[in-house]
């Protein structure tokens, strides 16, 4: 009897533990589907700025100055497989926790800002100091000029 008791508990155990585990899973991918936009710009003062918008259906990038040759101005249709590589490098989570830094467009110096728009939220994220947080933007920073680039 004992034994029995025993093997329930564990069982019941282990499957609160499945549940929550693909629940967490479950949460974290229905709210990367709730992405409306991605955009990520930089600003140069009267050195110049870059500018990427992304969508579901578009990717739209505009410049000005010579600094930012790697990326032309384009204005074209987002592939599903390129609005899934941006999706996935986002965790809306740890988009909730990041902190803005100081703007320094004001004396001339360069500003980084990312803005992605959920069905509930939006959020703009002003030169970002923390390195942990950073890094997924960084990450994402990466995938947008990549797939703005390859539109050429």
């Amino acid at each position: 009897m004992f034994k029995k008791n025993k093997i329930l508990v564990g069982s019941i155990l282990l499957s609160f533990a499945m549940i929550s585990c693909t629940s967490s899973l479950q949460s974290n991918d229905s709210k990367n589907s709730n992405i409306q936009s991605v955009s990520y710009s930089k600003t140069l003062g009267r050195a110049g700025f870059l500018k990427i918008s992304a969508t579901k259906d578009s990717v739209i990038s505009t410049k000005f100055g010579s600094a930012f040759n790697d990326v032309s101005a384009v204005k074209e249709k987002m592939s599903s497989e390129d609005w899934k590589k941006i999706v996935s490098a986002i965790n809306v989570e740890d988009i909730e926790k990041t902190k803005n830094g100081e703007g320094r467009g004001y004396y001339d110096g360069p500003d980084e800002i990312f803005e992605i728009e959920t069905t509930e939220k939006k959020y703009r994220l002003l030169n970002v100091a923390d390195s942990t947080q950073y890094k997924q933007l960084e990450n994402l920073k990466e995938v947008i000029k990549k797939i703005a680039a390859s539109k050429k």
